[in-house]
This record gives C-alpha cells, sequence and structure tokens, in this order.
C-alpha cells in the first residue's frame, strides 16, 4: 500500500489559484484548475509513502498503471514519469 502526497508553496499556490476559491466541488474544477497547480509557477514537492517494502519496479508499475486510464495520450509523459521513479 502507498499513499502520494503533493505539497506546494502556501503563497505561491493560493496565489495561482486564487480564481478557483469558488469552486465547491470536486465537479466543478476544470482542466484550468489542474493546468495552475501542474504549470504554475511555485515550488512543488511529490512525496509516496509505503506501508510495506515495495521494489522501486513495483511503486513504478502501479502508479503508471494507476494513472495511465487518466492520461488519454500522454505516452511520453507516463515514461518520463516511470524514468523518474525508477531513477530515484
Amino acid at each position: 500500500m502507498y499513499a502520494v502526497g503533493l505539497y506546494a508553496d502556501r503563497i505561491g499556490s493560493q496565489l495561482a489559484l486564487l480564481q478557483h476559491k469558488e469552486d465547491q466541488l470536486p465537479a466543478e474544477l476544470t482542466q484550468k484548475f489542474f493546468d495552475a497547480i501542474l504549470l504554475g509557477g511555485f515550488a512543488k514537492t511529490l512525496v509516496i509513502k509505503m506501508a510495506s517494502t515495495v521494489t522501486r519496479e513495483k511503486i513504478a508499475a502501479a502508479l503508471v498503471e494507476s494513472v495511465k486510464p487518466r492520461m488519454g495520450s500522454g505516452g511520453r509523459d507516463l515514461d518520463a514519469f516511470q524514468h523518474i521513479l525508477l531513477s530515484g
């Protein structure tokens, strides 16, 4: 089992996401919201916490498998993501 968390600079992320403060429900979150997080010029850190001992290869394969259906045609991005995970 694992959990993934995204930590972002508080002030930078607040400024970048200010236009979305009225969005109340997950269904109201648009691609622009996620683009603001992904492309925002503020510091971000992705943390993976493991609940058991699992190899790096199994972690990478499981995360790619989980994300792939939501990526559409993001094959190169998934390859880059898996390479980052495997390279540590």
